[in-house]
């Protein structure tokens, strides 16, 4: 037999006391999880406009047969930035169906004036605007 030159070691094990390491604690904290704001439930037209009829009164007519009022140029920022728990495209889908009826468009007139949320005046309806109102509501919409 040939005789190895190799030494076999011992092998050392340990053992932890179970007081040695708390169980309640962790070795290695992890950091904490960010905080996610949740997003805005999704919702119908109807139910954006119902909101903003009941937040915005001055602005978008809630009563049949009162006259819509032309709106502020940029309009949506400021419902969006009032209104964190409206979905953006949800705000610009029903402002494009809202403008894009001939009640609303009969009300852009060279000259009118335009409204914020409070039914604040925020500037005039533009000749270009005028005509390009004009334009559509004459071909159908």
């Amino acid at each position: 037999m040939v005789q190895s030159s190799l030494k076999l070691r011992p092998v050392l094990k340990l053992k932890l006391a179970s007081s040695a390491v708390p169980k309640s604690e962790p070795l290695i904290k992890s950091p904490p999880a960010p905080v996610v704001a949740a997003k805005p439930p999704k919702m119908s037209m109807r139910a954006v406009l119902r909101i903003l009829t009941q937040r915005y009164p001055n602005c978008f007519k809630p009563k049949k047969g009162q006259p819509k009022l032309p709106l502020k140029v940029g309009i949506e920022r400021d419902i969006l930035d009032l209104s964190p728990d409206l979905r953006w495209q949800m705000v610009q889908a029903c402002l494009a169906h809202y403008v894009s009826t001939p009640e609303y468009r009969q009300t852009i007139i060279e000259g009118a004036g335009r409204v914020d949320l409070d039914g604040n005046p925020a500037g005039i309806v533009t000749t270009n605007q005028a005509a390009h109102a004009t334009a559509t509501t004459s071909i159908g919409g």
